[in-house]
């Protein structure tokens, strides 16, 4: 019996996953995503493994009322709805990305490919190509192979099958027909001295991670932070 078989996913939201953040955290999303939401707020959006709907809530605040989640664990979407969040669909993404074709104007993944095979991740990542409108664009986040903290992350969950860089993040999106992949750093947001600190501290560590980088193999470039960003263009 593999892990999907298994009820793991529907315990989900009471063995892993945390509650809905509130209003503190709107800070972090708006600086990590906020600049690739699009202007007109009739857009069609998706959050796909959305869990209880965190993301959504956001969404939701912003005006992007129609934005809609989908996620496979019944648990994360009831407890969703007993929050009151709008537009959660209990589903499989990959059935439900058949079913919606050219939907999509934006198709948002946090914390959700890491999940899959390397098998499924291709196939899930055409499918998300195919929801997209031309035009649209696939915005993800999904843990780092390249950190320091790796495997701390990948096997502080169960459910977890791949990491990724941002070569193979790269890779990926272009196996499966995007055409531009842009990849980003998710490194500390500044909301105080505290975090201010934070991201002092680690951008020293980011500076000496490149030196060895560079020292080691001629070339400094790399994304060092627990998780990776990155944006994939639907063109054609």
């Amino acid at each position: 019996m593999n892990l999907k078989q298994h009820n793991l996913y529907e315990t989900y939201a009471s063995t892993q996953a945390i509650e809905c953040p509130g209003e503190e955290e709107f800070g972090a999303l708006r600086a990590y995503f906020g600049k690739f939401l699009p202007r007109e707020k009739r857009a069609e959006i998706l959050d796909v493994g959305c869990g209880s709907g965190n993301f959504l809530v956001w969404l939701h605040s912003l005006g992007y009322e129609g934005a809609v989640g989908v996620d496979v664990s019944e648990e994360q979407i009831e407890r969703g709805k007993g929050l009151g969040i709008k537009n959660l669909i209990l589903g499989d993404a990959r059935e439900f990305l058949r079913e919606n074709q050219n939907r999509f104007d934006v198709i948002f993944a946090r914390d959700f490919l890491e999940h899959f095979t390397k098998e499924e991740t291709l196939e899930l990542m055409t499918l998300v190509r195919e929801s997209l409108k031309y035009g649209g664009f696939f915005m993800g986040q999904t843990l780092n192979g390249e950190s320091l903290l790796a495997g701390r992350l990948f096997y502080g969950d169960l459910t977890h099958e791949t990491a990724f860089t941002w070569r193979s993040v790269r890779q990926l999106c272009l196996a499966a027909g995007f055409s531009k992949i842009e990849t980003y750093p998710q490194r500390p947001v500044i909301k105080g001295i505290k975090s201010f600190v934070r991201y002092c501290i680690w951008m020293g560590i980011e500076t000496c991670l490149r030196i060895y980088l560079l020292a080691a193999t001629g070339a400094g470039k790399g994304i060092f932070t627990q998780d990776i960003l990155f944006k994939a263009e639907k063109k054609w």
